[in-house]
C-alpha cells in the first residue's frame, strides 16, 4: 500500500502553490477552503459540492454529525455568525493512496473569526484531518468529496468571539 506524502509549513503563501508539483487533492482542497471561507452560508446551500451525502463529521464538542446536510447544519451553528473568516495556514499534509484511492488531509491553522461591521476579529486555533475519496455520482467537485473529517479547536476562543459578535449585536439594539 504505497503512499505518498506532501508536507508543507508556515509560512504559507498560496501564491506559491504553483511552484509545487501538481497535485489533484491539494488544487481541490484550496478550492473547498477559498468557498467556504468567502461565504459559508452560500457553500452550505450545495452540501455535496464538498461533502458526500454520507460523510461523518466528529465534531469538537463530541457530536457525531451524520450526512452532508447535517454537517452543514454544525458549520453555520460553529461559523454562521461571523462576517467572513481567513484562515492563517499554518502547516497541510496530504497523503495519498493511489491504490485505494484515499487521500488524507492533515491541516493546522488559526482560523480568523471576522466580526460583523469591522468591530475586530478573534483568532481560533483549529485543526482538521479529511479524508478524501472519490464522489458520488452527479456530486462533488472536481471528481472528490469529503467522507469523514474529524475538527479540533480552541471551543473556548470561538465562545469569545461568538460573545463579542453578540455583545456588538445587543448594543446595537438597545440604541
Amino acid at each position: 500500500m504505497p503512499e505518498s506524502i506532501l508536507s508543507i509549513k508556515a509560512p504559507f503563501d498560496r501564491a506559491a502553490l504553483a511552484t509545487l508539483p501538481k497535485n489533484r487533492v491539494l488544487a481541490w482542497y484550496m478550492k473547498y477552503a477559498t468557498v467556504f471561507d468567502a461565504d459559508i452560508h452560500a457553500a452550505s446551500k450545495q452540501p455535496t459540492r464538498f461533502y458526500a451525502s454520507k460523510a461523518i463529521n466528529y465534531a469538537p464538542d463530541g457530536k457525531i454529525n451524520e450526512g452532508a446536510d447535517a454537517i452543514w447544519e454544525d458549520y453555520l451553528s460553529l461559523w454562521g455568525s461571523f462576517e467572513k473568516l481567513t484562515r492563517d495556514l499554518r502547516t497541510i499534509m496530504f497523503v495519498t493512496n493511489e491504490e485505494e484511492g484515499t487521500y488524507r488531509v492533515h491541516a493546522e491553522c488559526l482560523t480568523i473569526c471576522h466580526l460583523k461591521n469591522d468591530k475586530g476579529a478573534v483568532d481560533v486555533p483549529t485543526s482538521f484531518v479529511y479524508e478524501i475519496k472519490e464522489a458520488e455520482e452527479g456530486a462533488g467537485e472536481d471528481g472528490l468529496q469529503i467522507w469523514e473529517i474529524r475538527s479540533y479547536l480552541d471551543t473556548a476562543q470561538l465562545a469569545k468571539a461568538k460573545a463579542q459578535q453578540e455583545q456588538y449585536f445587543l448594543k446595537v439594539n438597545e440604541l
